[in-house]
């Protein structure tokens, strides 16, 4: 097959309609797949291949997580299809050269730090297979990587990948949801620049060809498992934390409920997951006497300081009687030459105290709230969450949390947990807060009814009475 550039050169691929449509795109950001078996990984590959060979001396990075699935994937597919003739292969630095200059570096990110090593790097592309597999801040500090001085060459970054894993979440919002944050809209990117061409196993006729029980297989597997590989769903995935989690359950819609509409008396209280690099999340909570916690505002900011984040917090309680604030007990740490812990810091703002902290505890609480479908006609009541329409961030991130792959019943810190820290926090440390309507509301329901002076007196004796009765301490023979 002849394919695109100046140099038609027979490579003996041949790209399927889908595989074709991404390599045509002229997007910065590229994403192929969604779903197994559509030719992710020969796409992400022979477009690397493709590159190299048009631009005379260009340099690219195609990357897996870990250096074992780098090698038994893309640099095996590499040494199996890529014609000999056109390259040369360092086997020690796992480099590919080409006979115009052009070199085709194999490699791997596992950790967030792993990316160091390609700190005073210059790539003209760079591709990921499994771009699910690989953390945000991975992904954005390899963008700054991509650049190139070469005339005619256009930086771009291109990936397959699957639903799930590490970062379902922030693919999910780019490639997907096409929602952008203000970092990204600031240095001028797009809806436009992530283009996304979802492709299943039935577009690629050489699979279903050339292996016709893949689809059964595919079909045999767990509905949330065969939805993400089979059909590409993102809303539903391997090793999703919170399955029960349902948008028509859960979410109070901005039209049916205001802040207002919660009892002035019920108990309230703030979680704040703290961060400055990453998102700090601040969650305010409210529970109606023995039923539902509500989660009804939230503040989500990056780089903030903590006085300037605390500001903000007092503006949005709009006047409201929060009781207290529950706050990371790391926050109570001081580190270096600091003089004041960050929960020093904010204690000059508002009351705050330590949050229970217990990982798993937390977890499975959430899970038990999220099971009450309080909304539902005929389900269950009681001890339910519901969160307000406006809590965007907690609504998009705490169904695409995933296990941690060592801590396996642990949620995976690498993924964007802010808000649901700040939700386990607020959940956990307040689970036994009750909400006791005031001494002043009980008794005027108590005497409600009633004009005659006398016949008030005589109901309020009465009311007196029960409270004190109910106040006695009860005394076992």
């Amino acid at each position: 097959m002849l394919l695109r550039g100046k140099r038609a050169i027979e490579l003996g691929y041949h790209a399927t309609a889908k595989q074709g449509r991404f390599h045509a795109s002229r997007a910065p950001y590229r994403l192929y797949g969604g779903a197994a078996g559509g030719g992710k990984s020969e796409a992400i590959l022979f477009e690397a291949v493709m590159q190299c060979l048009e631009h005379a001396g260009i340099r690219g990075l195609v990357l897996r997580r870990t250096f074992p699935e780098l090698e038994r994937s893309l640099i095996q597919r590499a040494l199996e299809k890529i014609p000999r003739e056109i390259y040369q292969y360092n086997t020690a630095k796992h480099i590919m050269t080409f006979p115009n200059g052009s070199v085709l570096e194999f490699g791997f990110s596992e950790c967030d730090v792993d990316v160091i090593r390609f700190q005073s790097a210059e790539y003209g592309f760079i591709g990921f297979d499994e771009l699910t597999h690989f953390t945000e801040y991975q992904w954005r500090y390899l963008k700054s990587r991509c650049r190139s001085v070469i005339k005619g060459v256009f930086p771009n970054m291109f990936a397959g990948t699957n639903p799930g894993n590490r970062g379902h979440a922030w693919v999910k919002r780019l490639w997907i949801e096409k929602q952008l944050n203000p970092e990204e809209q600031e240095a001028g990117e797009g809806a436009r620049d992530y283009d996304f061409i979802p492709a299943k196993v039935r577009d690629n006729p050489y699979l279903v060809e050339n292996d016709p029980g893949y689809l059964n297989r595919l079909a045999s597997l767990p509905p949330a498992v065969r939805r993400a590989l089979l059909e590409g769903d993102w809303d539903l995935f391997e090793g999703q934390v919170f399955t029960e989690f349902r948008k028509e359950i859960h979410v109070v819609p901005s039209g049916e409920y205001r802040v207002p509409s919660l009892g002035a008396w019920w108990p309230r209280w703030r979680a704040i997951d703290w961060g400055y690099t990453q998102p700090a999340c601040c969650l305010w909570f409210c529970r109606e006497p023995k039923g539902q916690t509500y989660v009804y505002r939230e503040l989500y900011k990056t780089g903030m300081l903590v006085s300037e984040f605390a500001k903000r917090v007092k503006e949005m309680d709009g006047g409201e009687q929060i009781e207290t604030c529950y706050l990371d007990p790391a926050c109570w740490q001081k580190s270096g030459a600091v003089e004041q812990s960050i929960s020093e810091q904010f204690a000059e703002h508002f009351s705050v105290q330590p949050a229970d902290n217990d990982r798993l505890g937390g977890k499975q609480l959430v899970h038990e709230m999220l099971r009450v479908g309080c909304r539902v006609p005929g389900a269950e009541s009681g001890r339910g969450l519901q969160i307000f329409e406006n809590c965007t961030n907690l609504i998009r991130t705490l169904p695409q949390l995933v296990y941690d792959t060592v801590k396996v019943e642990d949620v995976d810190s690498d993924g964007e947990d802010h808000a649901y820290d700040a939700l386990r926090y607020g959940l956990k440390s307040a689970h036994q807060r009750e909400a006791e309507k005031p001494y002043s509301l009980r008794a005027a329901e108590f005497i409600a009814g009633a004009e005659d002076p006398t016949v008030v007196a005589m109901r309020m004796r009465k009311f007196e009475a029960d409270e004190q009765r109910a106040a006695r301490p009860v005394r076992w023979r």
